[in-house]
């Protein structure tokens, strides 16, 4: 289990170091060491280095006038292929006419496909959201969420497609849990054969919509039948949703935070039957998505937007930070998105104001290589692909 912070000595460390919003550190008691506290961390984001070596290209760029929004990308590797999808509108986040397309590529993501749509827009007032891809028993599965449109989160489903025809050809299995589930993070298999999603809803409350976090747990086997049930955490955090890190039994998630900008976590050492209450941490992460993992040679992974100051919810910088193999604590960060932010080029609800964003990244571990998908602007989709040699340097 991860040690917790004594307040002496993050005072103490933080006075030597300068590391990161110090004093506000060293205030709490209960700050959970995610992040280890004998290597100082960047004081700036000017002084998180970038990577030493990746490869970048555009999966797909909004067009002007049709789709120009895009977010809530994922991929997976099936069968030699590289597959990708995200949610596109035409204009507006949360709109009625969003719905999950997708490019694919046969030479790993060096040319595209043309777009498919893998999941069209729904029936009435509602919208599908999140690509979620799953392999599993020889096929390429998709998990989305279609929602009432706005901002209420209001009667989601959860369903299940399937690439069914060829390399482009999807079909809609159907609604596999009615319970309070907003998808949000890639489906993960665990080893006594069930299969978990983390993600949220949103509930009212004394007239109140809360933002609650859930946890869906597999039958074992089957992806058609699902329980949900959620991690506890402080009230006011508007999108509690989290991310996994997979060690056997013993599941760790990153508690999206919205309440101050460093992470949460919580941890399960059942396969994710029950959770400890999601305690604030040592690391610094902006309040919105992440992404997490487990590499094969034992490094944990974190993939998110680093704050320039303590309440900086801005997606300025998007990171990677990792630990030493079989480590709990992370020790080394760098920098994904590279250089100054892009323009945004299309107006849209939900898109600013601020300044240019790179977020919501997912990963795939693939032939010793790190494959992140990301969105830019929530206009574009960009890939890097990351050596596992570069993570260890």
């Amino acid at each position: 289990m991860l040690r917790k912070t004594i307040s002496f000595r993050s005072f103490l460390t933080a006075a030597v170091t300068g590391l990161f919003a110090c004093a506000a550190v060293a205030a709490d008691n209960d700050r959970v060491e995610l992040w280890n506290p004998d290597v100082p961390f960047p004081p700036s984001l000017e002084e998180i280095p970038p990577l030493p070596y990746g490869i970048y290209s555009y999966v797909h760029r909004g067009v002007a006038g049709d789709q120009q929004y895009l977010h809530e990308s994922g991929l997976a590797w099936y069968q030699g292929v590289l597959y990708t999808g995200w949610s596109n509108a035409r204009r507006d986040e949360s709109a009625p006419d969003k719905h999950i397309r997708g490019r694919f590529s046969i030479n790993g993501g060096r040319t595209w496909s043309e777009p498919v749509v893998i999941a069209p827009e729904a029936e009435g007032d509602q919208r599908r959201e999140y690509a979620n891809f799953a392999v599993f028993e020889d096929k390429l599965w998709l998990f989305t969420t279609r929602i009432h449109s706005g901002w209420s989160f209001a009667d989601p489903k959860l369903e299940l497609h399937v690439l069914d025809e060829g390399i482009a050809g999807w079909k809609k299995v159907g609604v596999v849990t009615d319970d309070l589930f907003v998808a949000t993070d890639k489906p993960r298999q665990l080893d006594n054969g069930r299969w978990i999603i983390s993600g949220m809803c949103k509930i009212y409350v004394d007239g109140r919509r809360v933002g609650k976090n859930r946890i869906a747990l597999s039958e074992p086997n089957d992806l058609t039948s699902w329980t949900v049930s959620g991690i506890e955490h402080p009230e006011g955090m508007r999108f509690p949703f989290s991310t996994l890190m997979v060690e056997g039994n013993e599941i760790t998630a990153i508690v999206r935070n919205s309440t101050d900008t460093y992470a949460m976590v919580s941890t399960s050492t059942d396969y994710g039957e029950t959770w400890s209450f999601a305690q604030p941490t040592n690391l610094p992460l902006t309040g919105n998505k992440t992404f997490a993992g487990v590499l094969s040679n034992g490094q944990r992974y974190i993939i998110g937007c680093t704050p320039a100051e303590r309440g900086d919810h801005s997606r300025r910088a998007l990171t990677i930070m990792v630990s030493e193999p079989g480590e709990k604590q992370f020790s080394k960060i760098w920098k994904i998105s590279r250089g100054e932010p892009y323009p945004m080029r299309f107006e849209g609800r939900g898109k600013g104001p601020g300044p240019s964003q790179w977020s919501y990244a997912k990963a795939v571990e693939h032939d010793g290589h790190l494959y992140v998908i990301y969105t830019v602007n929530k206009e574009d989709a960009e890939m890097a692909i990351i050596p596992l040699e570069v993570l260890r340097r």
